[in-house]
């Protein structure tokens, strides 16, 4: 009797088990769970100055680029004297002729003594090397003469474009410089009267 009444209890504690299964036992941790975002909050003080310094860098940005432009730019500053042997001849080309250039990373001026088969002339005349036009006066046989220049850059090469207008004519004259060693190389093209000459002068520094 004894043993079946042991039999019965332990069928009927089986049959309960089946029916309701035992919740999972909760551990101390459970009731602290904190949820870890993957993206660290930044302090305000810190993103206002993160951003004021990419506004920094943005407003920098073209300042360095212009500083390393004029830092590539190649050094003409001194005098030259031109080398005839060397120089294209002909009539719109002078006989002699010396440069005296003074150069900044803003400007160049040009300090001109030339003879030719016109006579003597000297000019200084200074040009902005970032783009803008510069205006200069040239004295051509005795009369004022207005000359609009601007220079742009071909590599390492300054391109002058110059426009005027003479005995009721326009002309235009565009003056390639390029350096190697001590001697400067002037690619000149003038348009005057329906007409262009082309000459190349070499001049050598003192």
């Amino acid at each position: 009797m004894k043993e079946e009444a042991a039999k019965a209890l332990n069928l009927e504690a089986q049959t309960a088990a089946t029916q309701h299964p035992a919740f999972p036992q909760r551990t101390h941790t459970d009731n602290f769970r904190i949820s870890v975002s993957p993206y660290p909050r930044i302090p305000a003080t810190m993103r206002k100055l993160a951003s004021s310094l990419l506004v920094a860098l943005v407003a920098l940005a073209p300042s360095l680029a212009h500083a390393q432009n004029a830092a590539a730019h190649p050094d003409f500053n001194g005098t030259w004297v031109m080398d005839t042997a060397q120089s294209d001849k002909g009539q719109m080309i002078p006989q002699k002729m010396t440069l005296k250039i003074t150069q900044t990373p803003a400007a160049i001026t040009v300090d001109r003594q030339q003879t030719s088969q016109m006579g003597e002339m000297t000019s200084s005349m200074k040009y902005a090397t970032d783009g803008s036009t510069s205006k200069n006066q040239l004295t051509m046989q005795g009369n004022p003469v207005d000359v609009s220049t601007v220079v742009t850059w071909e590599g390492a090469v300054p391109v002058f474009t110059s426009s005027m207008s003479f005995g009721g004519n326009d002309a235009q004259s565009v003056e390639k410089w390029s350096l190697s060693g001590k001697n400067l190389t002037v690619n000149r093209t003038v348009s005057f009267g329906g007409q262009e000459f082309s000459s190349k002068l070499v001049l050598v520094k003192q």
